[in-house]
């Protein structure tokens, strides 16, 4: 993941040597919260997909003769040389105009193999290849030349390339012409641009291609993704007299109570002053936020291809009459993260209290915005947080305030600091062996006896690791003193002194430039302190109510890590630093929230959202209306869904069953096929998505040949599991979060679905529902076509025992 020259850079600024040199990351001191879990199903299945690097581009190249596909390679390296607009280029509003452009060249792209196909034909046979790059940047709207490096293709029967990608929807078609030599580079062959020969395709030995990085990056598919919505928005005669402001951000809107209103499937009319169920709403005046029209539809960016259903952004806007009486409409997309709503879901189920889905609330917030600095995407995605609980803090300020704030500094316009203008910037900082902490807690907390049990038992295991510890006996002027406090809040401690503590620290903080001191929140305390806050500063949470007053190893172990290595906020937050304590040492991590977040996800926000709706039982009952029903085939309303053993692969188990030929049907007694699929996808507004679009329902038939009967029933197996494997490889290509184990984390997935059915208060849905789970079988085997008959023959037969028992 690292370069040599960051490794070497680390090495030498160290000033402290672990002999065991494990590397970590800071966020592995969240890896099992409910938090983690929820956070990567958001941002690798959905978040990445619908911001920033969007775009496909793929060549299809076509040869006059007959290829196999053992003649291709897995993958081809091209480079592009574009034409981009420079407000692209620059952090530029969307309403910037320019006719200014530059030349830009690529940086080297991995173009892997999608498909072939070949065409006999009497006289004229055709081999048709493509090869695609998935999810990548905006290289812009002219591309002048291509560089291809390859060694395999024949390239005397090449005689089309085409070149299309989805962001500019590029149609480019390139025919054959003379080679040329080019100063060093020798091009093998070379290609012109139908209808304007200056723009070419060259091709060049594979040998010569440069390294990966040299070249542009390209830029965030939002800007022209935001532009595009302008000029549709602009169309509307009714809105091409109103000044816009518009800026290429998506605005992730955060309340803390994690509370984002009911979806809804109805289509508003543009005339209505209703506000629509599951939209964004200003908690302070619901009607200031409307949405955006065009022409009588709601403003939507368009779908994005590749990913066929949901990833549309939704407009909104707030019209502002400025000093000079002026109407200024603040145009903008945003959304909630519609997967927290399953920590409040848990909260009112009884499952955490408000304090534990604070802590987890603040986690995620903590976490996404550090994946997303680490991804490159911050300039795009801005986090609106926020507390909307009873609690009246000192900083609060509304969605809309921060989204207009931000608007406004994008035009320059405003002077007015930003709250995280004000925020704690920390820093990771290298070893340190300090050994001196001063602890702070109030006079209040020193008459709750079980706290001042937890102090003690603190301070003695402190001595014991070798620290010095001093008590600062509540006076405030120590803090800015001292060079390392640990703070002991309690949650009856009064909100002027918990506003005095982070007045002193944001004070502290500007004249040392570091930040060193960790916060241990009692009980109920975090909910006193808010969100911006929090996530500045290292804090760890106990409720004396539910455990004992002491400290077991890992929580020292982890305090110790605040103390010795690290700080929460930091541009390099996610860099690694040399494991000094035990953490590592005594064993592997095992990583659990990723399979529990994702089940969690999948019950709240597919299952239970979209099974009740009455849309998807007409489209069941539109299904069932073309069957014809006889003694030997009936028809299962119930929505099945699989979960297999393992997580590996399943995206595949469905297509293998599906695909047994006729013989091994016979020996397996049953055969999968696909009977039909509905034509039309579900459409939910929720999140502040404006209609949703959710997956096609597949009716699949299941045939018995022993008995002679078949039945007919919707089905799938859970999208959250087929991402789950790709989602913890992201996650383990940059933070070290330990062990992860298919079989392990697809039983943590099943237990966790199963947990929530049976302490659900609301079952009445149930009733739509099939659980199809298959067992894992005492041995499984290492090669492939074993396991695959295997899985088969458990799938076939499960499938049809519990099928069967919805009939008798």
């Amino acid at each position: 993941m690292f370069n040599h020259s960051q490794e070497e850079d680390h090495n030498n600024n160290s000033r402290l040597r672990s002999n065991f040199q494990d590397d970590f990351y800071p966020l592995m001191l969240h890896a099992n919260s409910i938090a983690s879990g929820l956070l990567f199903n958001y941002f690798y299945s959905y978040l990445n997909r619908q911001i920033g690097s969007t775009n496909n581009i793929v060549l299809t190249f076509t040869f006059q003769t007959l290829i196999n596909r053992e003649s291709f390679p897995s993958s081809i390296f091209v480079k592009l040389k574009t034409l981009i607009e420079n407000t692209f280029l620059g952090n530029y509003p969307s309403t910037i105009e320019s006719n200014d452009v530059t030349s830009i060249e690529s940086n080297l792209l991995e173009f892997k193999f999608e498909s072939i196909t070949n065409r006999v034909c009497d006289n004229n046979n055709e081999t048709i290849v493509k090869f695609a790059v998935i999810g990548i940047n905006d290289f812009g709207f002219s591309v002048e030349t291509i560089y291809i490096y390859q060694n395999e293709f024949n390239l005397n029967s090449l005689t089309k390339i085409q070149l299309q990608d989805d962001i500019r929807q590029w149609q480019e078609e390139y025919q054959p012409c003379l080679p040329i030599n080019n100063n060093d580079q020798l091009i093998i062959t070379m290609f012109d641009k139908r209808n304007d020969p200056t723009k070419t395709c060259h091709f060049l030995s594979e040998n010569q291609r440069p390294p990966v990085d040299n070249g542009h990056k390209g830029v965030s598919t939002l800007k022209k993704t935001t532009k595009d919505c302008l000029d549709a928005y602009r169309q509307d005669s009714k809105n091409t007299k109103t000044k816009i402001l518009l800026v290429p951000v998506y605005y992730i809107i955060m309340p803390s109570l994690c509370e984002f209103g009911l979806p809804d499937t109805v289509i508003p009319i543009e005339s209505d002053e209703i506000i629509l169920r599951g939209t964004i709403k200003d908690p302070d005046e619901p009607n200031r936020i409307r949405l955006a029209f065009v022409n009588g539809e709601v403003l939507q960016s368009r779908p994005m291809l590749q990913y066929q259903r949901y990833l549309r952004r939704t407009y909104y806007y707030v019209d502002v009459i400025n000093t000079d009486n002026e109407k200024i409409r603040y145009l903008f997309c945003g959304e909630y993260p519609y997967i927290l709503s399953i920590l409040d879901q848990l909260e009112k189920c009884h499952l955490i209290s408000k304090s534990q889905k604070y802590d987890e609330y603040i986690r995620f917030c903590n976490m996404l915005n550090h994946l997303l600095q680490f991804s490159n995407l911050s300039d795009s995605i801005k986090l609106i947080q926020y507390n909307d609980d009873e609690i009246n803090y000192a900083d609060y300020q509304s969605p809309w305030e921060q989204i207009k704030q931000n608007i406004n500094q994008w035009y320059r316009t405003s002077n007015t600091p930003s709250p995280l203008d004000n925020e704690i910037q920390s820093m990771i900082l290298d070893i340190e062996n300090n050994h001196h902490v001063v602890l702070f807690y109030t006079d209040q907390t020193k008459q709750d006896p079980l706290v001042m049990t937890f102090i003690r038992d603190l301070q003695e295991k402190l001595v014991n690791n070798g620290y010095m510890v001093d008590d600062a006996n509540g006076n405030l002027d120590l803090i800015n003193t001292q060079k390392q406090l640990v703070f002991i809040c309690i949650g009856n401690q009064t909100d002027e002194i918990n506003k005095s503590l982070m007045m002193a620290e944001r004070n502290k903080i500007k004249k040392y430039g570091v930040f060193r001191d960790v916060f241990i929140l009692i009980n109920d305390a975090i909910r006193h302190f808010p969100c911006h806050f929090l996530q500045s500063v290292p804090l760890l949470t106990f409720d004396l109510r539910q455990r004992s007053a002491r400290l077991d190893d890992n929580e020292l172990d982890t305090l110790f890590q605040y103390l010795n290595n690290m700080n929460v906020l930091s541009k390099n937050y996610t860099n690694y630093f040399e494991d000094t304590n035990r953490l590592l040492k005594k064993s592997l991590l095992q990583c659990t929230s990723v399979g529990a977040g994702c089940a969690a996800a999948f019950y709240s926000n597919y299952l239970k959202l979209l099974s009740p709706l009455p849309d998807h039982h007409r489209r069941v009952e539109s299904m069932r209306e073309q069957f014809i029903e006889d003694s030997q085939s009936k028809f299962i309303s119930k929505w099945v869904f699989v979960i297999p053993w393992t997580i590996k692969n399943t995206d595949k188990i469905l297509p293998n069953a599906i695909s047994i030929n006729e013989n091994d049907q016979l020996i397996y007694g049953y055969a999968l096929s696909i009977w039909k699929r509905t034509n039309y996808n579900l459409k939910v507004t929720v999140g502040g998505i404006f209609q949703r679009s959710y997956s096609e329902l597949v009716i699949y038939k299941l045939t018995n040949f022993d008995e002679g009967k078949s039945y007919y029933f919707p089905m799938e197996i859970p999208a959250a599991l087929n991402g789950l494997q790709n989602q913890y490889d992201n996650v383990l290509s940059q933070f070290h979060f330990g062990r992860f184990n298919p079989l392990e984390q697809a039983n943590v997935f099943r237990e966790k679905v199963e947990e929530f059915f049976r302490n659900d208060s609301d079952k009445t849905w149930h009733e739509n529902i099939l659980i199809v789970s298959l067992d894992k079988p005492s041995v499984i085997y290492e090669s492939n076509p074993q396991n695959q008959i295997q899985q088969n023959r458990i799938l076939l037969q499960t499938l049809w025992k519990k099928l069967s028992e919805q009939m008798d």
